[in-house]
């Protein structure tokens, strides 16, 4: 893959492993800079999800950007944006004026711009991505690549998918 020593994978095929174990494991991989979460539907994914970030943080400085992809996400657009209100909201930024739709979406600058608030955070952030198998679109699976290869270094992303992506 692109994230060589970088990437877990949690599995959630295991049917004798209770929640907490798997909850347990999930605050584990933290620690690597990406983690794929890939398991059909009503494999319970979005609901470990929910159980990990309602842990009791140990990590005071840790901020969770949390997106749910839309249903059918062809435009890369509206993911971004969904994703830049995330990171803003995870560290209470109020400067600057919400991102908005633009005739001239630019996704190379989108990622920038998402890399660069990031950046600017000293505190460590965990950008969650459910339902990334709705991304539909073969240019925002290579943005989506382009910001996970490219993370600062306080940064980590968890990404949760029914299927394994073309990253």
């Amino acid at each position: 893959g692109r994230f060589p020593g970088s990437m877990s994978t949690v599995g959630l095929y295991q049917p004798l492993i209770a929640r907490d174990e798997l909850v347990a494991r999930l605050d584990r991989m933290t620690a690597r800079k990406v983690t794929m979460i890939s398991a059909p539907v009503g494999s319970g994914k979005t609901s470990l999800l929910r159980a990990w970030a309602e842990l009791p943080d140990r990590d005071r400085d840790r901020r969770l950007a949390l997106v749910q992809v839309r249903r059918d996400q062809h435009d890369a657009q509206p993911f971004w944006l969904d994703l830049l209100a995330a990171v803003r909201q995870a560290f209470g930024a109020t400067h600057g004026e919400p991102p908005t739709a633009t005739p001239d979406f630019n996704g190379r600058a989108m990622v920038d711009r998402v890399l660069a608030e990031l950046a600017e955070h000293r505190g460590r952030v965990i950008l969650v991505i459910d339902d990334a198998h709705e991304l539909a679109s073969t240019e925002v699976l290579a943005q989506l690549a382009r910001l996970l290869a490219n993370l600062p270094p306080q940064a980590h992303a968890i990404v949760s998918t029914r299927r394994d992506l073309c990253l």
